[in-house]
C-alpha cells in the first residue's frame, strides 16, 4: 500500500493539510481551531453542500488521521500539578511509517488472509513437476564453498584510479 491509500475520506485530506499548514506557519493545531479554520475558509460539509463542515467531522477526521499514524496525540504532565493531564500536543508525520507508535494493518486483520495470484495457468495445462535439484546435479554436479586462493586476496581490492589528462 503506498502512503494515503488508507484514507477514504476527503475531509480527512483537507484536514491533514490544514495541519500541515498550521505547522509550517508555526500556528497551533488542534480539532478544534482546524474546524475553525476550515469554517473561515468556507469548506462544505461533505453530507450537504449547503452547510459549512462541522465539529464532528473534524472530529471524525483527527479519529481517522491518528489510526492511520499521520498524526500522533500525546498528553503531557501538568506543567505545575504533578499527577494531572496537563496539554495534549499533535504530531504531524508525512508518511505514518515515520510515526513511532503506527504499526501497518497486517492483510488478515482486512480480510485478506488468501492472496489470489493475477496470473494462473490455463484450464487444462498440466502441473509442473519440481525437480531441480536432481536436475543441477545431474548438470553442474554437487556445489562446494569456493574460497580466493591466498595469492588473490591482496588483488581483491581494485587497483588505485588514475585520472586521465587531456
Amino acid at each position: 500500500m503506498g502512503v494515503g491509500t488508507d484514507l477514504v475520506h476527503t475531509l480527512d485530506y483537507v484536514v491533514l493539510l490544514q495541519v500541515m499548514f498550521n505547522l509550517a506557519s508555526g500556528v497551533e493545531s488542534t480539532p478544534l481551531s482546524v474546524w475553525e479554520q476550515l469554517k473561515e475558509r468556507g469548506i462544505r460539509s461533505a453530507k450537504n453542500a449547503r452547510e459549512l463542515v462541522g465539529k464532528n467531522a473534524v472530529y471524525e477526521s483527527f479519529g481517522r488521521l491518528l489510526e492511520a499514524g499521520y498524526v500522533r496525540r500525546t498528553q503531557l504532565p501538568h506543567p505545575t500539578k504533578p499527577g494531572r493531564k496537563g496539554p495534549v500536543v499533535y504530531d504531524v508525520y508525512d508518511n505514518p511509517a515515520w510515526n513511532p507508535d503506527w504499526s501497518p494493518t497486517s492483510p488478515e486483520a482486512e480480510g485478506h488472509s488468501e492472496v489470489n495470484p493475477q496470473v494462473g495457468t490455463l484450464p487444462g495445462t498440466p502441473e509442473a513437476v519440481t525437480t531441480v535439484p536432481a536436475f543441477r546435479e545431474a548438470v553442474f554436479g554437487t556445489f562446494q564453498q569456493v574460497r580466493p586462493l591466498p595469492e588473490f586476496r591482496e588483488a581483491e581490492s581494485p587497483p588505485p584510479h588514475t585520472p586521465r589528462r587531456r
